[in-house]
């Protein structure tokens, strides 16, 4: 039996190798058949503009114009097959009634019979006029500038924007609008900036089908840095006969912040409102004046508030003025400046008469029963050439100095009467 297996050894080996060579040219010569299946094919739409010459506008529904699709071909063709190979062609010249496109399929450079079954056989879509109309440009500021500084102003190149598309999508544009981000700006911006499509309700709308006569806008952005000044107030005229100003100047606001350039703000200290903006001639009464601190600054300085000129009410007091006689006691009088070998005594017989003038509210408020006077009694004697003891003996009356409240005066300088004698 051994010797019967290895009889011809030689022999069919040969014919193993032979049997096998005989197979792989059949199924070259063959070729059988196999599949393949592709996905992610776009299909592409031709003949649109025949809907744009009638003024219409599609978008396809449903992600119909993507498909997968299985090929059966010779294995020589499978093997080398790619999506790329794939022709998808919806012709929308044969748009039917219910707005489908059919999907024809075929294979680019192969001449070999195949078949293409795609997962479907045709792009739906939505068929519109087309609608154009122009939109309102909004623009806004996003982002905080940096500490000491503000947006002055910002301004696009242009305030309208034209859309078109389907025109249940255009009649849903409210407004375009634009942002441009500040954030920690210390100077002039100058960008370009996209535009987005917003409804009626503030929602932003999907600009795949819409179309623009721009896609963005030029906006400039001026910023300046800030400052708070004082008000200071002048005034003109002076009050009717009788009365005078109290001394008490408002504003409210006291104080404003501006804004500029760096340099033009180191030159400012405050808003002077001058003398011939407030007039209080002949007044008997506080006298209010309302004023724009807008009219009082440089062209090149701009107040740092979009909502206000900031109005300013400023209040000059002023009241009638009054008389008012006080006799003071001797004894409410000190003697200073004593020169030695002398003695002083005022006369207790003969008071110290005042006739005072001051406003109202000063008068009214007095005390006159704290006033205190002093006399100079050196000085009175130095400034009448009285320099010995011999000569100063006698009977004098000599002028008393009282420290008034501001907004009193004495009409004449009172005196007291006293007698020198030598010790």
């Amino acid at each position: 039996m051994r010797n019967k297996l290895f009889n011809n050894a030689g022999l069919k080996i040969l014919s193993v190798v032979l049997a096998t060579i005989l197979w792989f040219l059949v199924v070259q010569i063959e070729d059988p058949q196999d599949s393949k299946t592709l996905s992610d094919i776009k299909v592409k739409l031709i003949n649109t503009s025949l809907l744009e010459n009638e003024n219409k506008v599609y978008r396809v529904l449903d992600n119909t114009d993507t498909v997968s699709v299985t090929v059966k071909a010779p294995k020589s063709v499978i093997s080398q097959l790619r999506s790329s190979d794939i022709v998808a062609q919806a012709d929308v010249g044969k748009l039917t009634d219910i707005n489908t496109v059919a999907i024809t399929y075929s294979i680019e450079n192969v001449d070999s019979d195949y078949t293409i079954q795609g997962n479907h056989d045709s792009v739906k879509l939505d068929v519109e006029d087309r609608k154009t109309k122009w939109v309102k440009l909004r623009y806004s500021t996003t982002g905080e500038v940096a500490e000491g500084y503000m947006v002055a102003s910002a301004s696009p190149d242009q305030t309208q924007v034209e859309v078109s598309g389907p025109a249940s999508v255009v009649d849903a544009v409210s407004y375009a609008k634009v942002d441009i981000d500040v954030t920690d700006a210390t100077s002039n911006l100058s960008v370009s900036v996209d535009i987005s499509l917003f409804d009626s309700e503030d929602n932003q709308i999907d600009q795949q089908t819409i179309t623009k006569n721009v896609d963005y806008v030029h906006m400039t952005v001026e910023v300046l840095a800030t400052k708070e000044i004082p008000v200071k107030v002048n005034f003109s005229g002076e009050p009717a006969e009788g009365y005078g100003t109290t001394g008490e100047v408002t504003c409210s606001p006291s104080s404003i912040t501006v804004a500029a350039t760096p340099s033009a703000l180191a030159n400012i200290d405050a808003l002077e409102i001058p003398a011939e903006a407030i007039d209080i001639t002949d007044a008997k009464e506080t006298v209010e004046a309302s004023l724009y601190a807008r009219d009082y600054l440089d062209d090149n300085v701009k107040l740092a508030s979009f909502e206000s000129d900031y109005k300013l009410t400023v209040n000059i007091g002023i009241e009638e003025v009054q008389e008012l006689n006080v006799s003071v006691r001797p004894n409410r009088v000190s003697f200073e400046n004593v020169p030695s070998g002398i003695d002083v005594s005022a006369d207790n017989d003969v008071e110290v008469n005042l006739k005072l003038k001051g406003l109202t509210s000063v008068i009214s408020g007095l005390n006159t029963s704290s006033l205190r006077g002093t006399a100079d009694i050196g000085k009175y004697f130095d400034d009448n050439g009285l320099t010995s003891t011999e000569d100063r003996v006698g009977v004098y009356m000599i002028p008393v100095e009282f420290n008034f409240p501001d907004g009193v005066t004495v009409e004449k300088t009172p005196v007291i009467r006293v007698e020198v004698t030598e010790k």
